[in-house]
């Protein structure tokens, strides 16, 4: 019996020793390996609980989905018969019941109205364009278009004589933009009414009769032309008669692209054209070369806007030497909120032939302001004053925009505020 005790007496001994031995040469690390341990075994612990509370809510909102998705389909219920579909909807405004055979654009409130011929047409090509609603056209025959193909050409005149409505006429070069602009010109002209023109160039016998602010590149007349349609706006709105009661003012932009890239205030007309302006009787007309936005000028926050605009699109027909032949040129308008484009007949007779005043309201107000001259900034007078000194473009572009703004780019603005400054000591001796 002691055989077997003293060995395992002293097996345990050694085995103690070893531990002490242990623990005087590896304490530190010891409790670091226990607190490493304990560390992970609690941030194991919180996210297995996260996980599950996660699990639990997600699956608690499931349930009151599918709750919810069964109490609303008990509350409706569909009936469909030889009178028509109806559904029947309980809910907390008690029962209520919808006809779903009837097409809401031709009933208001429940009861049927009777549309007008403008607005059967636009519903024609509305529902023609976009496919949309096939039982309208079944419940409806009388208002199915018998071929929307075969509407008649529209006239120009009349479509782009209209107020509270802006306008756009987009073309390529050469395709006969400002003949048709000039037309509707000359209607307002035969009516007493003498429309502005804000444009970098135009040739000498363009525009008779109306008043003119820019030509021969002169863009600094065009942004008085703008800052003079601001005023008017402004006074317009500042008046206390009712806005539709101002006599009516046209105001064609040719062309607008190059006014809107150099002119900074002229993108705010598209962003205002169809609010501030058409609600006063000021009808805008934009000469374009494309409907993109960057020839608007009007960028991401401005390309829906464009489109609230009535536009003529023309379409130029060339010969085989690249002529366009005006005879064969077509175009289509495109009026706001569609997508359909739609004939329309363009004016060939000499600019004012035929025209007959008719009977609007002849403004006789006398559009003349104080053009005030714009105060140049104060970074503008410094490379004024640092070009008269004869300082470098290099020097000036450093000391105004900093270290590495150099080239043609910034020489070209440097130059044109000294012409913007020469032109303000000018004005003001």
């Amino acid at each position: 019996m002691m055989n077997k005790i003293l060995p395992a007496g002293l097996g345990m001994l050694i085995l103690f020793g070893c531990g002490l031995y242990i623990d005087a040469q590896l304490h530190q690390e010891v409790i670091n390996l226990a607190r490493f341990l304990i560390y992970a075994v609690s941030i194991a612990g919180v996210c297995v609980l996260l996980i599950g509370v996660g699990y639990f809510l997600m699956s608690a909102r499931e349930r009151v989905l599918l709750k919810r998705a069964e109490r609303q389909q008990r509350q409706r219920d569909i009936i469909s018969n030889d009178h028509g579909t109806w559904v029947f909807e309980t809910g907390k405004n008690g029962l209520s019941i919808r006809a779903l055979h009837l097409d809401p654009r031709a009933y208001q409130n429940g009861v049927q109205t009777e549309p007008t011929t403008a607005e059967i047409r636009n519903w024609q090509v509305w529902t023609e364009s976009r496919g949309r609603r096939p039982s309208a056209f079944r419940d409806n025959p009388h208002l199915l278009p018998a071929s929307v193909e075969d509407e008649r050409p529209l006239d120009l005149l009349s479509v782009f004589t209209q107020t509270l409505q802006c306008y756009a006429i987009i073309g390529g070069q050469q395709t006969g933009k400002t003949y048709q602009a000039r037309h509707i010109a000359n209607y307002w002209l035969a009516q007493g009414i003498q429309p502005w023109v804000i444009g970098p160039k135009w040739d000498a016998h363009e525009w008779q009769g109306c008043k003119k602010f820019g030509g021969n590149g002169d863009m600094q007349a065009v942004e008085n032309g703008i800052r003079v349609v601001t005023q008017e706006v402004g006074r317009r709105h500042a008046d206390d008669r009712p806005h539709k009661s101002h006599p009516i003012l046209p105001i064609f932009f040719d062309d607008w692209t190059p006014i809107v890239d150099e002119v900074s205030n002229a993108r705010k007309l598209i962003l205002e054209a169809t609010t501030l302006y058409a609600s006063v009787n000021i009808i805008l007309y934009f000469i374009l070369h494309s409907d993109t936005g960057d020839a608007w000028g009007v960028g991401k926050k401005g390309a829906a806007l464009k489109d609230n605009f009535v536009k003529l699109f023309i379409q130029p027909y060339y010969d085989e030497r690249g002529q366009v032949i005006r005879e064969r040129t077509t175009a289509y308008v495109r009026f706001s909120g569609e997508t359909v484009n739609r004939p329309i007949n363009l004016i060939s007779a000499p600019v004012g032939a035929g025209m007959n005043a008719g009977a609007l309201v002849v403004d006789t107000e006398d559009y003349t302001f104080e053009v005030e001259p714009v105060q140049p900034t104060e970074d503008e007078i410094r490379m004024f004053e640092m070009r008269e000194a004869n300082e470098s473009y290099r020097a000036i572009s450093q000391a105004i925009w900093g270290e590495g703004k150099i080239g043609t780019h910034y020489n070209e603005q440097i130059d044109a505020a000294c012409k913007k400054v020469a032109k303000w000591l000018c004005e003001r001796a």
